[in-house]
């Protein structure tokens, strides 16, 4: 795992997905609003464990 990933790679995803989860479990606790969540948050932690 490289230092540049840690500090750069996956933020965006990672804020997406803490946001759209924080707004979309308190409005609509759908299973599809779960799933988005942990889709988004999953993509961000495989930006920053990816060495490319």
């Amino acid at each position: 795992m490289k230092k540049e990933n840690l500090l750069k790679k996956g933020n965006e995803s990672l804020a997406l997905g803490a946001l759209w989860g924080i707004g979309s479990l308190s409005v609509c606790p759908c299973p599809v609003c779960i799933l988005s969540t942990a889709a988004l948050i999953l993509n961000g932690v495989r930006e920053k464990i990816s060495d490319r």
